[in-house]
């Protein structure tokens, strides 16, 4: 919420926005968190498979392509600023914690 409020990216190019994005700290933290968040999710997944857990593996699934979403919408933000790929970035991450959510509740 911090940075929807508070945190203006530049206009002035692409280089200056992800100039600007590595040199802010919350940025940096909200990209950190996603990029952790993706990669347990794919840990979870891995997991999943191995263990031949159909449940989730579904969850898994949904949970790394909510994520994906999420990455993906969040970088062409950042390079856009079109409102479209911030809305995307958060149903990604909703996506993606309601499906782990669905995961540890039922199973």
């Amino acid at each position: 919420m911090y940075i929807n409020l508070y945190v203006e990216f530049p206009t002035t190019g692409q280089a200056d926005a992800w100039k600007f994005t590595y040199s802010t700290l919350p940025v940096m933290s909200h990209i950190v968190q996603g990029v952790l968040i993706f990669l347990l999710g794919i840990s979870q997944l891995v997991r999943s498979i191995i263990r031949k857990n159909r449940h989730w593996i579904i969850a898994g699934s949904i949970g790394v392509a909510g994520s994906f979403l999420a990455a993906f919408s969040g970088g062409n933000f950042i390079t856009t600023q079109v409102e479209l790929h911030s809305y995307l970035m958060a149903v990604g991450f909703l996506t993606t914690l309601l499906a782990l959510d669905w995961g540890s509740s039922t199973h």
